[in-house]
């Protein structure tokens, strides 16, 4: 019996997700799992640290140093760092009545 273009083409289909199937599964399996890279210990470190800079609202030297830190973290663990400066929001003067 042939082959019409048809199955054919579902046959492509089939090999193709076939492939792309096991190119994930050794994807999967070389990176390891979150859970496997937290430390709880150096969590709780970073968390004395951040409280050790004291209040941290927005703009503040304790905010600047707890951005900071991050940053250092996150990049010497391969993270790339992106940052969006949002325009400041304006101040609300209520009128007078």
């Amino acid at each position: 019996m042939p082959a019409t273009s048809s199955s054919r083409f579902l046959a492509a289909v089939r090999l193709t997700a076939f492939v792309l199937l096991l190119t994930a599964a050794g994807a999967w399996a070389a990176v390891p799992a979150l859970h496997d890279l937290f430390d709880g210990k150096q969590a709780l470190a970073y968390t004395a640290q951040i409280v050790s800079f004291g209040e941290r609202p927005p703009g503040s030297a304790g905010h600047k140093k707890t951005q900071a830190l991050i940053k250092t973290v996150l990049t010497k663990n391969g993270a790339t760092i992106e940052t969006d400066e949002l325009p400041r929001p304006r101040r609300v003067v209520p009128c007078p009545s």
